[in-house]
């Protein structure tokens, strides 16, 4: 068997190596090979195509899987990869570059809409406006008030009776 030269056939012996099959298993290779080329693809995409982060990312889950004595497939690593690479660049990094990402789409959606003339004013100065039109809340009644202070304790149920 020739090594391959390309990341994704690199990153498939890697996860043979860390399975614990031989790389010149052909038996393997005519079975699994097609489907853990797929999942090397996606490991690649998912680490921007940088093959020593994926190779990483894929050593070291597989190596703290097996330490833990739990099975595991190209696809446990997928389902995790999001998580290490989280992990490996910063917890707080991640999740402000995630928070920002929203924003910043949020904010280019609404600027589209407003540009389109689809959208609502989303300024303050549009705040007065609807305020204005809720009615006001209308004062208590005076012989209701007359009717707790002759009453003593000023319950409603006292008022009822």
């Amino acid at each position: 068997m020739k090594l391959p030269k390309d990341d994704i056939g690199k990153l498939v012996l890697s996860y043979k190596t860390a399975k614990g099959i031989p790389h010149d298993n052909e038996i393997w290779n005519k079975v699994n090979w097609g489907h853990a080329a797929k999942r090397a693809k996606q490991l690649l995409e998912i680490c921007e195509n940088d093959f020593r982060t994926a190779d990483a990312c894929l050593l070291d889950l597989a190596g703290m899987l097996d330490d833990a004595d739990r099975y595991w497939t190209f696809e446990t690593i997928l389902k995790l990869a999001f998580d290490w690479l989280t992990k490996k660049k910063g917890p707080h990094d991640a999740k402000t570059r995630a928070r920002q990402g929203l924003l910043n789409a949020v904010a280019d959606e609404r600027t589209k809409e407003l540009a389109e003339g689809n959208g609502t004013d989303p300024t303050p100065r549009a705040l007065p406006d609807k305020q204005r039109d809720l009615p006001a809340i209308p004062e208590p009644r005076k012989e209701v008030n007359q009717q707790r202070a002759i009453a003593g304790n000023g319950s409603v149920l006292e008022e009822l009776l």
